[in-house]
């Protein structure tokens, strides 16, 4: 932590004509983020909102192990990896191999420096489609929402010609159903717990009719 911390302020300091945004883990304080922050007028500190935005906007994207690499390949993004400290035991391999590495401070200004001359296909490591597709599906031809529905659209009849199974098998699953939404609905107003109204809206922001369709 305390490595990402100073390269956040280092890469602030390397380029301050540059806006730096640091979007810390939903289940992390962000204060200590904010007051290493506070003397940087171009480093700031957002914790709102979806992360796809960011990653469509950003000239670079810095991780070490975290889902955002992949979602950014996914994008056609490229990612760098910044791991001042490494440890096979506690790798995450899959966003790290989709991702440029470096393990020291000025090699991540270097890196960045050099995203600001560089399109997203130079940018990118070898074989990033080969490494998707090892860990993922549905990259090519239609989309996600288009193939759902229309496996949906199957269902419906086969659905409707079938047994719904036994009366006793539905009641256990309405009850197994309820009491998993009541242990949660305890933790509603906790919010430090996973459960919690405030954690999950941050987790998963509002998404309006209009954005659906």
């Amino acid at each position: 932590f305390e490595e990402f911390v100073a390269a956040a302020i280092g890469l602030a300091r390397a380029f301050p004509s540059t806006a730096v945004i640091v979007r810390p883990h939903p289940s992390e304080n962000p204060e200590p983020w904010r007051r290493a922050a506070r003397d940087l007028p171009n480093l700031h500190v957002r914790h709102d909102g979806n992360v796809i935005p960011w990653i469509l906007g950003a000239s670079a994207i810095i991780h070490n192990g975290c889902t955002t690499a992949v979602e950014a390949a996914v994008m056609g993004r490229s990612a760098i990896a910044y791991q001042p400290i490494h440890d096979d035991r506690y790798e995450i391999r899959l966003p790290n191999s989709l991702s440029r590495k470096a393990s020291s401070l000025d090699a991540l200004i270097a890196l960045v420096d050099e995203r600001h001359e560089q399109d997203e296909t130079t940018a990118q490591v070898p074989d990033v489609h080969a490494i998707l597709g090892q860990h993922l599906s549905g990259l090519d031809g239609s989309l996600c929402c288009d193939r759902i529905i229309a496996h949906l659209g199957m269902l419906a009849p086969r659905r409707s010609a079938q047994r719904l199974g036994s009366i006793l098998g539905k009641c256990r699953g309405r009850l197994q159903a309820t009491l998993r939404r009541r242990r949660k609905s305890a933790f509603l107003h906790e919010s430090d717990h996973k459960n919690g109204a405030d954690y999950n809206s941050h987790r998963f922001p509002a998404l309006a009719v209009s954005d659906v369709r």
